[in-house]
């Protein structure tokens, strides 16, 4: 499967894709949310959140998916041993977010590399 869209197959491992953002659950108002995201063990990460989705081809480094020109927000930071690094984002209880969707991606490795697409809208209680 090519899920960065960069025209190969992406490698994957005992546990999953080598390079992947994954979501857990669905997120809902006034609770944390948890992203993983998966890659090289001790290699760099960034995880960006976007307002809308894109597909902009950056060589090498895949395609990135998320509007530049809509980023909100940024975390990063270094997979841990097993290629992994959890993180999380408060959602505010704010019932007018429910039904907000946003769009995320992270750059995973040395030299940076895109990962898949990650969806999500937010939901109630």
């Amino acid at each position: 499967f090519d899920l960065d869209l960069d025209g190969d197959p992406d490698s994957l491992h005992d546990r999953g894709l080598a390079r992947h953002l994954e979501s857990l659950g669905e997120p809902r108002i006034g609770k944390r949310h948890t992203f993983v995201v998966h890659g090289p063990a001790h290699t760099p990460y960034a995880l960006r959140q976007s307002l809308a989705s894109a597909q902009i081809n950056q060589g090498s480094s895949g395609f990135l998916l998320i509007d530049p020109n809509q980023i909100v927000s940024i975390d990063g930071g270094r997979l841990d041993h097993d290629g992994e690094a959890r993180v999380r984002f408060f959602v505010p209880h704010i019932p007018a977010l429910i039904g907000f969707t946003s769009y995320w991606q992270a750059v995973v490795g040395t030299p940076p590399h895109g990962t898949n697409l990650a969806v999500t809208t937010i939901s109630g209680l």
